[in-house]
């Protein structure tokens, strides 16, 4: 089971390791984002630091309904103690993790008033 919680912004967040070559695992709080259809999606300088080799584009159309063609890059996430290797776009926000990486899995949030809720 993997869980986060719900932050301040009402984001359910959970953190998620990423390991790369020649170096140590990377672990950073992903934004759980039920809109994206992807694995993961990783900031400009997250990418060039785990030195992940480029892979092709793929165009996007992003929340606010405009289009872009945006970088995919090779990578890996440690997922439910797995190491699973998923394609990794370059996007200019924070960490997030898409609907394809939740396939198989289960996800329960409990919003509640407080500063922080569970994820699960």
């Amino acid at each position: 089971m993997i869980c986060g919680i719900v932050n301040s912004s009402l984001e359910a967040v959970v953190s998620v390791t990423v390991p790369a070559p020649h170096q140590q695992p990377t672990t950073f709080d992903a934004v759980v984002d039920t809109g994206f259809n992807g694995f993961l999606a990783l900031p400009p300088q997250a990418i060039v630091g785990l030195q992940f080799q480029p892979a092709g584009y793929a165009n996007a159309t992003l929340g606010d309904g405009s289009r872009a063609r945006m970088s995919i890059y090779d990578g890996y996430v440690l997922w439910d103690d797995q190491r699973r290797r998923v394609p990794v776009l370059e996007s200019v926000g924070g960490p997030l993790i898409g609907m394809a990486l939740l396939r198989d899995c289960e996800l329960h949030v409990h919003v509640v008033q407080q500063s922080a809720a569970k994820v699960m």
